[in-house]
């Protein structure tokens, strides 16, 4: 080993039988790096099923015509090392001895005179491309997608009967449009996405979109014209609730007018929640994000507490308090978890409801969402729903 060497260990194949690589690499500290606004690089192919790849790279104003070939690297391979001019590149990959690309990344910045490795991973995001890249130094880890990664995403109906809606049925239509798409280019999403139901997973190009929500099989907009902005590789799922906010008609601030303490008039307001899944496949701990889409005016937050068998609500280690649509997310060693739901009320702890959770190695990241129900003998209910369908 030499005298001064940086040591790397990486993990992969499965989590229960993980296959450990150590590298080992010389530390470079060379004068000239800074006085020349050089970098170091090296490559790094960490996808099992691309066991041979040649990679460019190009500055980020050029395009694969003028991109340099880096070399080819085979699985688990690790370059020589790289001195190249501080800028910003793209980089490219394709298959050993083949121009067809499979990867363009998005611009990559090199500002200072440091050791990187540009590790070469699967994708575990959105879309069909196959490939991310980490680019590692001593000061940071930076994940950089494909340029043209699509996105994916879902939506969930949470919008509850509401007597100041009485033209909504419990269903509704979505639509959605890039925003400066004409009209008539609307695609429906869903033309009848029953409260409580979640779409399939939509894939789409990455961008700004505008959506709009009307009550099903009817011209009753809900919402128009609202930007969703999906970027590249991300997952995301969109829940749509409805709030109760008081009428303020004058604008003057104050909402009871003849002073008899009682808001004057109220109104539904529908509302989105947008959330970042989390595509992490854990083997031994799961994250639960909790999403509370309940509004009411006894309580305006909830206690969601994890038991496990030996313990009490009290003695209980992992606990949350949620309040209307502002998700908190608690990771789990995996285990048998009772859950409950918790709201002070009139002085009082009142038990909203309570679900069964099980947490195995075949668990994946889990959303917990707590509603109103008029089925439940509380009046509210949660469930536990994978945040990747």
């Amino acid at each position: 080993m030499p005298s001064q060497s940086i040591v790397m260990y990486v993990l992969t194949e499965s989590f229960p039988m993980p296959q450990v690589t150590e590298f080992i690499i010389p530390v470079i500290d060379d004068d000239d790096d800074t006085d020349n606004d050089l970098f170091n690089l090296r490559f790094l192919n960490l996808h099992p099923s691309y066991t041979d790849i040649d990679i460019y790279m190009s500055k980020s104003d050029e395009t694969f015509n003028e991109a340099i070939f880096m070399g080819t690297q085979s699985y688990l391979g690790l370059s020589d090392n790289n001195k190249l001019e501080e800028d910003q590149y793209t980089f490219y990959i394709t298959d050993a001895a083949s121009d067809a690309l499979l990867f363009t990344s998005v611009e990559v910045s090199y500002p200072f005179s440091n050791q990187n490795i540009l590790a070469i991973r699967p994708n575990f995001g959105a879309g069909d491309t196959p490939f991310v890249i980490d680019n590692i130094s001593s000061i940071s880890n930076v994940e950089y997608q494909a340029s043209n990664a699509q996105s994916e995403f879902r939506i969930y109906n949470g919008i509850q009967l509401n007597d100041l809606m009485p033209s909504y049925d419990g269903s509704i239509e979505v639509s959605s449009a890039m925003p400066l798409s004409l009209e008539d280019s609307l695609q429906v999403l869903s033309s009848k996405l029953q409260s409580g139901e979640f779409t399939d997973l939509f894939v789409v190009e990455n961008g700004d979109y505008n959506f709009n929500v009307k009550v099903a099989e009817t011209e009753n907009f809900l919402l128009q014209n609202q930007l969703i902005s999906l970027p590249a590789n991300a997952q995301r799922t969109l829940f749509y609730y409805v709030s109760e906010a008081a009428v303020d008609e004058d604008g003057d601030g104050n909402i009871d007018e003849n002073g008899d303490g009682v808001i004057d008039e109220t109104e539904a307001i529908i509302r989105t929640l947008v959330i970042n899944n989390s595509n992490r496949n854990r083997l031994y701990e799961h994250e639960v994000e909790i999403i509370n889409l309940v509004d009411d005016d006894d309580f305006n937050s909830v206690t969601f507490y994890f038991v496990k068998s030996d313990e009490s609500i009290e003695t209980a280690e992992n606990r949350r308090t949620v309040g209307l649509a502002t998700p908190l997310s608690v990771v789990l060693r995996n285990n048998t978890y009772e859950v409950y739901a918790v709201a002070r009320i009139d002085g009082r702890d009142i038990i909203l409801n309570s679900q069964l959770l099980v947490l195995n190695e075949d668990s994946g990241e889990q959303f917990l969402v707590f509603e109103t129900d008029t089925t439940s003998q509380t009046g509210y209910s949660m469930r536990f729903v994978d945040q990747i369908s």
